[in-house]
């Protein structure tokens, strides 16, 4: 059981108790023990109490918290916190669990919020996109900008309508299809500004310029819905291949929607006219899907559109010929939790994941005073050439203002210096002749985020108190692992004379009980037992003709086995003979008994496993009364009264 204690204290956990973080709970020695570290592991521990204990109080798990804490005071005397092995162990931890906890901190859960409830709707919107070149500059940028502001003002001016304005500037090629109409989608179909902007507006409102790799946007909303999630339907498709075999086509698609509505088959029509070579002979189903998956915009509507399993549309013609579509069924979108983890790697490996950095940087410079030099991308711009497409630049050893600052978190500074060794590492990737200026923004972005994570890292213990207590937890429970190997485990494997010492002391404690070896029978009435019973007692007729004169009889043969298996009745006398029958779980049963092994001792060997456990047991009582008496305890009982109070 101790073993298992001591892991469970350093299992992390997300409980938090702020507001103890400044009451002290107990003195032990010199060193103060803070209530809200109690109530942390405590709460955790609840479910261990009730399966280890059956007690539940917060008294009873005050002592233990105590015992705690006094084996960690005597691993810190014996600076077992000092050791290299230790804190070579430790620091491995603590940068994978800081790394963890900043990456998928509360920033992390409220993007994977923010992006469920996103699912749960489907947003249309019509877009007007003002389009820039791939290479574009900055002044090419702000002239589209200035371009999508002023269509925005005729929208605001009511000048002219979406549509007309669309048709005369936007650059999308879909435009002269759908005025820009670009139907209904979700999250995760469009890039990440687009979605946000749309999700953000309110139906028939017009946004800002929104800016996207592809240039700048003017968005208009034309309605939101709540999202039926997959769904399932079936086609039947007869293909255009010419103006003359559309026309064929209108005609035959009308006859089979006719036979529908006389009541044939789906399926059976599917299987027999549908041209889908892909989805006729299963009846013309196709593969469950959301909004914005298929690519047809018609089709998708059309589908959407049908109410309930079963219902079917009318024949319309799409890009790729007639249709008929059914509805099959639909798939809810699935919970929050069940969606939680798939959500989390989706975003990290999206266009989302620069934005979930970028939120997760603006967290970490709420904490500290952060200076920023934006005017280093300017300098490295103008520094690097060409050898960089090929990984090859290098920085100069001494070009002037490398000593400038380019980052300053509180009292630690970065120079130019430190940016363009960092350049040299990272440069690896950046072909294409992208222009300078992106390339060293981009690896100016990184290298902030990376140095303000570093810095947020090494000092998340000083600011986050729920962390503090998750790193210490883990801490602790190594040291008082390494404690009680060293002082109780080991000692108690080793010690082989105290060992025999205690079994010889302790041997009426270890023995096996008593056995039994032969056949149970078992009936459902009382007097198929007793009639089981005279048969072969009184007149001695063998168990099978015995047997097979009773009705709903039922035989079970067993083995060896300890009598407490057969559950027996209190008082119940065993003999090597047929016993009486008694009566267990609605059962009457009738024991035959071939042999008794009695109770006997056990040697050493046999138990030695257990006797090792309960020296331990022994070891440990008399060492932490040594230990109790080696450190005093003081316990503040004003704010275990509000402990209390708090989990009554």
């Amino acid at each position: 059981m101790n073993r298992i204690f001591y892991f469970l204290l350093f299992v992390s956990s997300l409980i938090s108790a702020q507001d103890f973080s400044d009451k002290i709970l107990l003195e032990i020695g010199e060193e103060q023990v803070m209530a809200d570290e109690f109530i942390y592991i405590y709460q955790k521990n609840l479910k261990v109490l009730e399966d280890d204990t059956n007690d539940e109080s917060i008294e009873a798990y005050l002592d233990r918290f105590i015992n705690f804490q006094l084996k960690l005071k005597e691993a810190k005397s014996q600076g077992l916190d000092k050791e290299e092995e230790f804190n070579k162990e430790f620091n491995r931890y603590f940068k994978q669990f800081a790394d963890n906890y900043i990456a998928n901190g509360e920033v992390t859960d409220e993007m994977i919020k923010e992006t469920y409830e996103r699912l749960l709707k489907e947003v249309r919107v019509s877009h007007i996109l003002i389009d820039v070149a791939p290479n574009a500059s900055k002044e090419e940028w702000n002239e589209a900008r200035e371009k999508a502001k002023n269509i925005q003002q005729l929208l605001i001016a009511e000048e002219a309508n979406f549509e007309e304005l669309a048709k005369r500037f936007s650059k999308d090629p879909s435009v002269k299809n759908n005025q820009g109409d670009m139907g209904w989608f979700k999250a995760f179909k469009m890039v990440h500004s687009f979605e946000d902007a749309a999700y953000k507006l309110s139906t028939n409102e017009v946004s800002n310029p929104v800016k996207t790799q592809f240039g700048y946007h003017i968005i208009k909303k034309t309605g939101e819905r709540k999202s039926i999630g997959k769904l399932g339907v079936a086609h039947i498709m007869l293909r255009n291949n010419n103006k003359e075999e559309a026309a064929e086509n209108e005609k035959q698609i009308f006859k089979i929607y006719e036979n529908l509505k006389n009541g044939d088959d789906f399926e059976d029509l599917a299987k027999h006219f549908s041209e889908d070579k892909n989805t006729a002979e299963n009846g013309g189903r196709l593969p469950a899907f959301e909004v914005g998956e298929i690519n047809s915009k018609i089709f998708e509507e059309k589908a959407f559109e049908l109410k309930n399993d079963g219902d079917y549309t009318s024949p319309f013609q799409s890009e790729f010929g007639w249709h008929i579509i059914k509805k099959i069924d639909h798939t809810p979108v699935e919970t929050y939790s069940e969606l939680k983890e798939s959500l989390r790697r989706k975003i990290k490996t999206s266009n989302r994941a620069k934005l979930l950095n970028e939120r997760i940087k603006e967290n970490i410079m709420q904490h500290y005073n952060v200076v920023i030099n934006r005017d280093a991308i300017t300098y490295f711009s103008e520094l690097v050439d060409d050898r960089i497409y090929k990984s090859k630049w290098t920085l100069d050893k001494n070009p002037e203002g490398l000593s400038k600052p380019i980052l300053s978190i509180e009292d630690t500074a970065y120079s130019y210096r430190d940016f363009g060794v960092y350049i040299e590492k990272q440069q690896a990737g950046f072909t294409g002749k992208r222009p300078f200026k992106e390339i060293i923004e981009e690896l100016f972005n990184r290298y902030i985020y990376t140095k303000l994570v570093e810095y947020h890292k090494s000092n998340l213990t000083k600011i986050d108190r729920k962390f503090e207590l998750k790193i210490n937890e883990y801490k602790n429970g190594l040291l008082i692992f390494e404690l009680m190997e060293r002082e109780l485990w080991n000692k108690a494997k080793e010690d082989t004379t105290g060992l025999e010492l205690f079994y010889t002391a302790n041997s009426k404690k270890y023995v096996a009980p008593q056995k039994i070896s032969g056949k149970a029978f078992t009936f459902e009435k009382k007097k198929h037992a007793k009639k089981f019973l005279r048969l072969v007692n009184r007149r001695g007729k063998p168990e099978d003709i015995a047997l097979n004169q009773l009705q709903g009889s039922l035989q079970k043969k067993i083995e060896s086995k300890p009598v407490t298996e057969f559950e027996l009745p209190e008082h119940f006398k065993i003999a090597t003979k047929y016993n009486d029958y008694y009566f267990q779980n609605n059962k009457y049963i009738v024991l035959f008994v071939d042999e008794i092994e009695p109770e006997r001792p056990l040697n050493l060997d046999e138990i030695r496993g257990q006797v090792i456990s309960d020296y331990q047991d022994k070891l440990e009582k008399e060492w932490m009364e040594e230990l109790k008496s080696k450190y005093s305890v003081k316990i503040n009982e004003e704010t275990f009264e509000l402990l209390k109070k708090e989990f009554e």
